[in-house]
């Protein structure tokens, strides 16, 4: 009988792991995402909201969506569009829509609207079904859901356009067999940002009847739901690890 050197005993379970990682196949699949518009209720924004350029991920692919869907917009730099509209440290909505930074905001970049983002959310929206063989078959099936909403602002008046809320709803599902693993992965955060920012695009357009159009996007620092009459649910969280394909 062959004897088995005790270091390469040692590896044999990272090279199954590796076997197995290597049998393993999980397919992205998109979801349509359902998108919505409403008025802003003015008495439920917090004018002490605090503006930030912190979610870059977001913040980028956003700008990216929206230049893929709409080539009469124009998205400037964040930290050029923060330098001028702000010049004391607070960064809040009330100093932003003061008559002296939109003034500044006018004359230095010409920006006619600003984009802000709250938090992607995410959630389980459901129990998870399957059943489990150890060492022969398997399948798992998940339901969760993401969602943002955003509000749009037109700096030449200082007036609330609208809110814009996105959300997708997908299904994960695993098969597993003896070593193979197969399954999707519904993609439903990338969905919701790309409904998002497809909307944004089109309420600009239609409240600047499509013409060239200049805009900033930053953050809500604090989530604040303004789309949502009720209180949101504590099976939301925020996704910060936000990391589309």
């Amino acid at each position: 009988m062959t004897k088995i050197n005790g270091s390469l005993l040692f590896l044999l379970p990272v090279l199954f792991s590796t076997f197995l990682v290597s049998c393993a196949v999980a397919v992205p699949t998109g979801v349509k995402p359902q998108v919505t518009r409403s008025d802003v209720d003015e008495r439920r924004v917090d004018s002490n909201m605090k503006l930030t350029l912190t979610s870059r991920k977001l913040l980028d692919d956003v700008k990216k969506y929206i230049n893929e869907a709409h080539k009469n917009i124009v998205v400037v730099d964040g930290f050029l569009f923060r330098d001028v509209a702000f010049r004391d440290t607070d960064n809040t909505l009330a100093e932003l829509l003061s008559p002296e930074s939109c003034d500044r905001i006018a004359n230095e970049l010409k920006v006619d609207y600003l984009v802000v983002l709250n938090p992607l959310m995410a959630r389980s929206a459901g129990d998870d079904e399957g059943f489990f063989v150890p060492m022969l078959a398997g399948a798992m099936s998940s339901e969760h859901e993401s969602r943002i909403t955003s509000m749009i602002i037109d700096l030449r008046i200082g007036k609330f356009v609208c809110n814009i809320r996105s959300s997708a709803i997908g299904r994960d599902r695993m098969l597993y067999y003896v070593i193979f693993i197969a399954g999707n992965e519904a993609q439903t955060d990338d969905s919701a940002v790309k409904g998002l920012s497809a909307e944004i695009g089109n309420a600009i357009n239609d409240h600047n009847k499509h013409k060239n159009t200049r805009i900033a996007i930053m953050s809500n620092e604090v989530f604040i739901d303004v789309t949502d009459t009720s209180t949101l649910d504590q099976t939301w969280h925020e996704e910060y690890e936000y990391n589309p394909p």
